[in-house]
């Protein structure tokens, strides 16, 4: 009875034991967790940027469109040399590729002093 009484009381120590170690393992772990953040977050916070030059910590990009940019000038394809810029230029600029189109503008009408007079008379 002794013996048995003695080995239960081992395996009942050694579970202990063992909980024990994973217990500390969970709280090192965590705590390392724990450590390991603080850390980061203090890394994070720490920029190295000195007041009053905040804004000059980022460079900044300006973005250009396409449209900006006259490509119309000067011919990009020589005796059809080149079918697909042929076909672009065709749908841009006309039929010919060698006539360029410009824009139509409305014509601006002169001033004439006749339609002052006539409106004038209207009212």
């Amino acid at each position: 009875g002794i013996m048995s009484s003695n080995t239960k009381a081992k395996t009942s120590l050694s579970r202990n034991l063992m909980g024990m170690k994973f217990m500390k393992r969970q709280q090192e772990a965590e705590l390392r967790k724990k450590l390991e953040d603080e850390q980061r977050k203090k890394i994070d916070e720490s920029h190295w940027v000195v007041e009053g030059f905040e804004s000059e910590s980022f460079p900044t990009v300006s973005i250009m469109n396409e449209s900006t940019f006259d490509f119309s000038v000067g011919r990009r394809s020589f005796n059809s040399f080149n079918p697909s810029v042929e076909k672009l230029e065709e749908e841009e600029y006309g039929e010919d590729p060698n006539e360029f189109k410009k824009p139509k503008k409305k014509p601006r009408k002169k001033f004439n002093p006749d339609d002052e007079a006539e409106i004038s008379s209207l009212q």
